[in-house]
């Protein structure tokens, strides 16, 4: 997905690769827009708020307001975006109702740096920033 700005207006562009030639256009104020890597669940952010739709069923599965700016954030699996802020790295599930989970506080030497990418191994016991 791709975050454009025609004549003023924002509109994230949906390309389904499996059918690239029919993209999928759709007006939205948010200034961040994920993909989720296996379906169709677009996650979108506008400064502290954050939700997360489904496509298909056109509906809104959550949302939640942080209390900091995201500065990364990406689908560390197809169920889980991960949230990283100035002070500490989240999960949040796109199942159920649960708020994001702080997994740890960010070392006081990453300040003013920026975060390029964020991973975790399978069973996500083992982070890396």
């Amino acid at each position: 997905c791709v975050r454009e700005e025609v004549n003023g207006q924002v509109q994230v562009v949906i390309i389904d690769m499996a059918n690239p030639t029919e993209p999928q256009r759709r007006p939205i104020t948010a200034e961040s827009a994920i993909m989720n890597p296996v379906s169709k669940v677009i996650a979108l952010k506008a400064n502290n708020y954050l939700q997360i739709f489904n496509m298909e069923m056109k509906s809104k599965m959550k949302s939640h307001q942080l209390t900091e700016p995201v500065v990364f954030w990406k689908w560390i699996s197809p169920s889980t975006v991960a949230l990283v802020t100035g002070n500490a790295v989240y999960h949040w599930s796109m199942e159920g109702s649960s708020e994001p989970v702080k997994m740890f506080d960010r070392h006081a030497t990453l300040n003013d740096t920026q975060i390029i990418n964020y991973k975790t191994s399978a069973k996500e016991n083992w982070m890396v920033l």
